[in-house]
């Protein structure tokens, strides 16, 4: 027999009741995500209150921001008898 196959993981838009002391970054922080996709996520900005009671809506990835690319390193020097300087 064969067993039942786990449900594939679905990211989906999780919400977060706001209580009392709860700030933006706070609950950012406790999901696992940033400030900046909370706000996006509700359609607030900085300058927003937040108020108890309030239903916000999180977004599903918890996955911290891709880094910046390192600049590529230019190439040693060649000499023209075909060897590297460095």
């Amino acid at each position: 027999p064969t067993a039942p196959a786990a449900p594939a993981p679905t990211v989906s838009a999780a919400t977060h009741t706001v209580a009392a002391g709860d700030t933006v970054f706070s609950i950012a922080q406790r999901h696992g995500t940033s400030v900046d996709a909370v706000l996006a996520a509700n359609g607030l900005t900085r300058a927003s209150v937040i108020y108890p009671g309030q239903q916000l809506a999180l977004t599903g990835s918890s996955a911290p921001p891709p880094a910046a690319a390192a600049p590529a390193t230019p190439p040693a020097p060649v000499a023209a008898g075909g060897q590297t300087h460095a």
